[in-house]
């Protein structure tokens, strides 16, 4: 059906119908033409500009982030700006974010490798005896093994 090929409602295509029936294919047309909504934060010289930028650290030092892209941007141009639009302009540059990855712990020192061990309590190698719980957690009033299963003959 063309409802569904359209992907709109009953009623919208019967308005449609009615409309064009009634007025001919002008009352038809798109009328949001020439209304696209505010011009870009940045032109293609803001965005040169903020390419170039981009290029050197942070004033603050560290690394760019898109809040300091945002405030970069709102110097820049006077318009405040969210950190969402400033991650899109960086998209539109071809930046995307870059974690660094992380460093295997054997490749420390063997000094840095045992304080790191005293920091992060006991290690436990695989297969070594692990200590049993003394009982369920489940509550206080549950002890180990009172449930039964039912046999089939209670049942039916």
């Amino acid at each position: 059906m063309l409802v569904q090929q359209l992907g709109r409602a009953r009623s919208w295509l019967s308005r449609v119908v009615r409309l064009y029936n009634e007025h001919g294919p002008d009352v038809i047309e798109d009328h949001r033409k020439g209304r696209a909504g505010q011009p870009p934060v940045l032109d293609a010289a803001g965005r040169a500009a903020l390419d170039a930028r981009l290029q050197a650290a942070p004033d603050d030092g560290g690394e760019w982030t898109a809040r300091k892209v945002a405030e970069w941007i709102e110097l820049h141009t006077g318009r405040r700006v969210d950190p969402t639009t400033a991650l899109l302009y960086l998209h539109r540059l071809g930046y995307s974010r870059q974690k660094g990855r992380p460093v295997h712990p054997k490749a420390a020192s063997e000094e840095a490798q045992q304080e790191q061990q005293k920091k992060s309590g006991r290690w436990l190698k695989q297969g070594s005896e692990r200590t049993q719980s003394s009982g369920s957690s489940s509550g206080a009033r549950t002890k180990r093994g009172t449930a039964r299963k039912a046999s089939s003959a209670k049942l039916g």
